[in-house]
């Protein structure tokens, strides 16, 4: 009887770990579904760059503007992040694209992308997806995914709207600030 009985706690603690284990891994589940993701497993979603798939695969061809989108865990709110690193000349600089907000209703969540004055016409690069998220007990704990893209002859290697681009940051900057006033 003793060793049915050692069996049956080991086999319960056992199970309490194997639960524990799947929950924690549960809530890193977010993955980038389009363009799609180098791969996904949630017990590597928090290392980065690219959530433990950091070689490229393969490329999905993207237009200037792009739709990105995700999948995010529900009930979990914060920010997806966006970033892109060009192939080009062994480049290691991420150059910001786009923040997408995820309210915790949803669990899809999409941002579009202006790649124009980020990317050269014909190149080969990088859409990192960073998931900040703002519950308590995750905020210090984000999520990682990348997709490989391949832009088209459309992008233009300079912004459209050049001349704004100066403002428009201003304006993007004080946005975040008030917001961020307004929160405490």
């Amino acid at each position: 009887m003793k060793a049915f009985a050692l069996t049956t706690a080991a086999l319960s603690a056992l199970a309490f770990t194997s639960a524990a284990t799947t929950g924690s891994t549960a809530s890193n589940n977010f993955t980038m579904s389009y363009p799609p993701a180098r791969g996904s497993d949630p017990g590597q979603a928090l290392t980065g760059p690219c959530g433990g798939f950091n070689q490229a695969t393969n490329y999905t061809d993207v237009q200037s503007q792009q739709q990105m989108n995700f999948t995010v865990p529900s009930s979990q709110k914060g920010m997806i992040s966006l970033f892109y690193l060009t192939a080009e000349n062994n480049n290691t600089s991420w150059k910001p694209l786009a923040n997408a907000t995820v309210s915790g209703d949803d669990t899809t969540v999409s941002a579009t992308v202006n790649f124009d004055g980020k990317a050269s016409p014909d190149t080969k690069g990088t859409v990192k997806a960073v998931f900040f998220r703002t519950d308590s007990n995750l905020s210090d704990k984000p999520l990682y995914q990348c997709a490989d893209v391949k832009l088209g002859k459309e992008v233009k290697s300079t912004p459209s709207n050049a001349a704004s681009l100066p403002i428009a940051s201003s304006l993007l900057a004080l946005t975040a600030v008030a917001a961020l006033l307004q929160m405490h």
